[in-house]
């Protein structure tokens, strides 16, 4: 009975806020997508919750109901996201804990939808572009890396997702990897899977037609995995369900000039 009153409050809160923004949306800069995760809620909280907070998002923004935590995961700008965080931690705690979290991953070599240089493609020195992260949530013992491009192998009729990169138990401690990291300097105790090519390591951007786009996701995971051998995409999917903390996605793109 307290928790519900307490979230009640939290949603009279939060709804009162909302009507102190009515030019979030429209004032909202320019600028790298990043999520907030509000935690341990129910699936009743999370759509009250949801229903509050989904006008004061951009265009862009958008909810995403996490299934293991029953967590409510938003997505969007920055700049909307930090108003977000602020108006969440307003209102005192409640008995499961609502607290919001962030993370964020980027490249100094594109920006989030902006196209992958050629030195990161097959065209080029086919070489993974560096790539930086943060705001792990606590409780992180390790992370998981997948590069997939789902607009395979045509962004007009795509029929498959074709895997560029996978790694797992990259430390917490990491707060990144270098450009053209090579085995042996990933962090250590970083393990590496399988691409679509059949083989480990990265594998650049090389779309037959059309602009295509690559998806580099991040996951937070609650554990250090078991040594997988050397997984696939769908191998390393399943071993982190249940396990997923907070994940994060930064997304390029590359479309071949001949």
């Amino acid at each position: 009975m307290r928790l519900l009153v307490s979230i009640l409050a939290l949603i009279l809160l939060l709804t009162l806020a909302s009507f102190h923004s009515p030019s979030t949306q429209a004032k909202a800069p320019k600028g790298d997508p990043i999520v907030i995760q509000v935690v341990q809620l129910d699936y009743a909280e999370a759509d009250l919750l949801a229903a509050v907070l989904a006008p004061l998002l951009s265009k862009e923004g958008r909810i995403v109901s996490y299934s293991r935590t029953n967590s409510l995961i938003i997505r969007d700008k920055a700049s909307v996201v930090k108003s977000l965080v602020q108006i969440i931690k307003g209102p005192t705690k409640t008995e499961k804990g609502v607290i919001a979290m962030t993370l964020t991953i980027t490249s100094p070599a594109f920006s989030h939808n902006g196209e992958i240089p050629m030195r990161h493609t097959c065209d080029g020195e086919d070489i993974s572009p560096a790539l930086e992260w943060s705001k792990l949530p606590e409780g992180t013992k390790s992370i998981a890396l997948i590069v997939d491009d789902p607009d395979a192998p045509d962004p007009a009729a795509p029929k498959m997702i074709w895997v560029h990169w996978v790694l797992y138990n990259i430390p917490p401690s990491a707060t990144g990897l270098s450009e053209g990291v090579k085995p042996q300097d990933l962090p250590s105790g970083t393990k590496e899977g399988i691409n679509d090519w059949k083989r480990t390591g990265y594998g650049g951007p090389c779309p037959p037609i059309g602009r295509h786009r690559y998806f580099h996701k991040l996951y937070a995971l609650d554990v250090v995995l078991p040594d997988l051998g050397m997984p696939t995409k769908k191998d390393l999917e399943k071993a982190m369900e249940g396990k997923i903390l907070a994940e994060a996605e930064l997304v390029g793109t590359y479309q071949r000039s001949r």
